[in-house]
């Protein structure tokens, strides 16, 4: 009688940490890595910092901006989250802002805040930008 309250945890256990199906795991930390770090529109535009991670895996979650033509933030985070479910991500919106790209001057300005979410590190957002081959050359504002 007392065999099934021992083995129920351990069962448990096995099957959340040590029989986690590879394949499926390998296949999802692909998309995680794959997924690109900026998408953005041109012009004036709503801007979220979002973090992205695995089911479960929170620790290791990697930091995309995206941005659009949206009328509200939510419509925008609506948008993303049905683009990463399908690659078998979770996503937490950080902040978000306002942008106003000009790809002629090659100038962008980063500032305002989110209702919904709050405001973005708008600093963080630059860093990530710089980083990226598409606005490294950029000459990046940050406001208020």
């Amino acid at each position: 009688m007392k065999y099934p309250q021992v083995i129920l945890p351990l069962r448990y256990t096995l099957n959340r940490y040590c029989l986690r199906n590879y394949a499926t795991t390998k296949r999802i930390t692909q998309n995680l890595i794959s997924c690109p770090q900026v998408r953005l529109g041109e012009g004036k535009l709503l801007y979220l910092l979002i973090s992205i991670y695995m089911h479960g895996e929170t620790l290791f979650s990697r930091t995309i901006v995206r941005g659009g033509r949206a009328k509200k933030h939510l419509y925008l985070y609506d948008e993303v989250r049905e683009e990463l479910e399908e690659l078998g991500l979770c996503s937490k919106a950080l902040g978000g802002g306002m942008m106003n790209i000009n790809t002629k001057s090659r100038e962008m300005t980063i500032d305002g805040k989110c209702k919904t979410f709050g405001r973005a590190d708008h600093h963080l957002t630059k860093e990530i930008l710089l980083g990226t081959p598409e606005y490294k050359n950029f000459k990046i504002t940050v406001g208020k």
